[in-house]
């Protein structure tokens, strides 16, 4: 009988090892399915949240697209703008060559016009100076000389008058 209870003394302590051993399992089944639980409502933020970041990346692709054939348009416009200026400028400064050239010419013809204005005032002043002093020819038919239009006037100035040495002719 000794044996017999000894053996049910092992055989409850065993059971009672195994039923602890049980309840441990049970306990961390429970424990291991809330973490599995979780873990699942984890998953499914997540996956929310991917599927809202996706659908936010597919916007923001479509929108950096737009922005990127808008930024290309407004380059492309603005070297047209850049070429139409420059155009502007170049036929600017071409214009105001011309009419730099037109009146270096207009100054030239003046000049000239005022040397032979001179230079028939001293003709008419030796001539009428000198009893032996004649023209042979007219200089205005001097193909070379241009005459001005703009002021015909032929009256000498004071130095003309006055003459090579200081004294008045007139």
């Amino acid at each position: 009988q000794l044996l017999i209870s000894k053996a049910n003394a092992n055989g409850l302590r065993y059971e009672e090892a195994h039923q602890k051993e049980l309840i441990d399992k049970k306990a961390e089944l429970v424990r291991v399915n809330e973490q599995q639980r979780k873990i699942k409502e984890e998953n499914e933020v997540i996956l929310k949240q991917n599927k809202d970041l996706m659908e936010c990346l597919a916007i923001v692709e479509t929108k950096a697209k737009r922005l990127e054939h808008e930024v290309a348009t407004e380059r492309e416009k603005t070297y047209r703008i850049i070429c139409e200026c420059q155009d502007e400028v170049e036929g600017t400064i071409r214009e105001h060559l011309q009419v730099f050239e037109d009146f270096k010419k207009k100054i030239t013809k003046n000049v000239l016009s005022s040397i032979l204005k001179l230079k028939m005032n001293i003709l008419f002043h030796a001539q009428r100076g000198s009893l032996d002093f004649y023209i042979e020819e007219d200089p205005s038919t001097d193909e070379d000389m241009v005459l001005s239009t703009t002021n015909n006037d032929v009256t000498p100035s004071d130095d003309v008058r006055r003459g090579v040495y200081g004294d008045y002719m007139l």
